[in-house]
């Protein structure tokens, strides 16, 4: 962690309605889902705390109770760090507090409102109108300071804020502790209408620090997207526990940039280096966590062999060493082709999705829809195994359990014919178009007859669509 720290809101993507704490933010990329508060290093985007907002019931009960009671570890209290945030948390009493009790500064926006109450704690500027704030140019800023005398844990302390009121495009305040008093020639660059370069307007340092250090959190959110391990799915906390993965593999990349920045060239073991940006080379946090797969899959192998006592061999998903290549999965013909198949009905999964007998659907209409079909059919009792469809009491007794095994054989022998041939024509036109025209000449009947056997497959005769494509096999050859 840096001298300065951020804290902002991330958004987890969940449309879901069973989520009665889901907001919607119009600012964020994201603009539905689930809103989580992130604490992370305004230098590095390094993650250092979260937490996920469940409803005004079971959070704190104040946007500063938020703050100080989840947000703030430990370790970060009289760290002498700058918080930046932005106008959803900020307020001079938070600011009191943070610098008499934790000992931490705060750099935020402030929206000025118009006619607000005076208050002790009260922002000192309020709103100007559009009309007014034409008058002033860009650079326009007016600062106040107040002392505030507080009895804070460690005793009487006395805290100094600042409240600015600064004109860009339009204005903008202030509320800091960190950067107080005048500053003489912070500028900022600013870009205008009409004009090539950009113009150099007046500022302060805590300005010039929030719009360099405040982008933190969007920078990691930006981050964890780009590279998410994350499955569409329509359960909610399923979100949240990849949203928490990628925020863990976001944070060891961060730690690999600092560890690659932090050696000197010439000392240290250079295993970073492998992960630098290379002229021609896939990007770095691509081959990082290419790296990071590969390294906790070496982990989770060699715990399967250990608890599979040393044998290779008994791990169905590790690679054969002696032949080379992973244990070929079995289909539903294999495993009802061996003889010690058992076909006796296995209990229905406790969560299935459909309990219909698959071989009363087979034997409905297939002119009907869907769901038609399936209330037809009658309930499944179990599932079988070996075969891999599930059976209602008939039609366990009178299938004998052969429809399924006949069905994937001829969709398997069809898909092999379709393939072949496709492969076939593709090689044929290939050795056609480069040979001489000898071999043209030779090869044009052979040719035909292979498109034209091709084009019965895809349409037979009795297909309408037969004439079309044997007009396109006669341009072809």
């Amino acid at each position: 962690m840096g001298v300065f720290i951020t804290l902002d809101e991330a958004m987890i993507l969940s449309k879901s309605r069973y989520v009665g704490f889901r907001q919607y933010n119009p600012m964020k990329p994201v603009k539905h889902g689930i809103k989580v508060y992130v604490l992370c290093c305004a230098l590095t985007g390094y993650i250092y705390g979260t937490v996920v907002y469940q409803g005004k019931g079971t959070t704190a009960t104040a946007i500063m109770d938020t703050v100080l009671e989840h947000m703030i570890p430990g370790d970060l209290i009289r760290s002498e760090r700058v918080l930046f945030v932005d106008n959803y948390y900020t307020s001079i009493p938070l600011a009191v507090t943070l610098k008499a009790n934790y000992g931490l500064y705060l750099v935020g926006t402030y929206a000025p409102r118009k006619g607000a109450k005076k208050k002790e704690t009260s922002y000192p500027f309020k709103k100007i109108t559009a009309s007014d704030a034409k008058c002033v140019e860009r650079g326009w800023m007016r600062r106040a300071t107040k002392t505030f005398c507080v009895a804070s844990v460690m005793g009487a302390a006395s805290v100094v804020v600042q409240a600015l009121i600064w004109k860009d495009t339009k204005m903008c305040g202030f509320i800091t502790t960190a950067f107080v008093g005048l500053c003489v020639g912070a500028e900022v660059l600013r870009s205008t209408k009409g004009h090539f370069k950009q113009l150099k307007i007046k500022a302060h340092d805590a300005i010039l620090a929030y719009i360099s250090y405040y982008g933190a959190v969007d920078r990691a959110d930006r981050g964890i997207a780009d590279f998410s391990i994350s499955v569409r799915t329509r359960r909610w906390f399923m979100r949240v526990v990849f949203w928490y993965l990628d925020g863990f593999i976001w944070n060891i990349w961060c730690i690999v940039k600092f560890r690659m920045n932090a050696e000197t060239p010439g000392k240290g073991d250079g295993y970073f280096d492998k992960f630098k940006k290379k002229k021609g080379a896939i990007g770095c946090r691509y081959r990082f966590q290419l790296e990071l797969a590969e390294q906790l899959m070496a982990y989770a192998l060699k715990k399967a062999i250990e608890e599979a006592g040393g044998d290779r061999t008994k791990v169905g998903w590790a690679y054969n060493v002696e032949t080379g290549r992973f244990k070929k999965a079995e289909t539903p013909t294999d495993l009802a082709a061996k003889k010690d198949a058992c076909h006796d009905l296995q209990p229905l999964p406790k969560y299935s999705k459909h309990t219909f007998c698959q071989c009363c659907y087979s034997k409905t209409n297939q002119s009907l829809s869907q769901g038609e079909r399936r209330r037809l059919s009658a309930t499944a009792v179990g599932v079988c195994e070996a075969c891999g469809w599930r059976y209602c009491a008939a039609c366990n007794v009178e299938d004998n359990h052969e429809r399924k095994k006949r069905g994937v054989k001829r969709k398997l022998a069809a898909i092999s014919i379709t393939s072949a041939s496709v492969l076939l024509c593709m090689l044929l036109h290939l050795l056609y178009f480069s040979s001489s025209r000898l071999v043209k000449a030779w090869m044009g009947t052979f040719l035909h007859g292979s498109l034209a056997t091709y084009a019965r497959l895809l349409c037979p005769p009795g297909n309408p669509k037969s004439k079309h494509v044997s007009k396109h096999v006669k341009l072809l050859t």
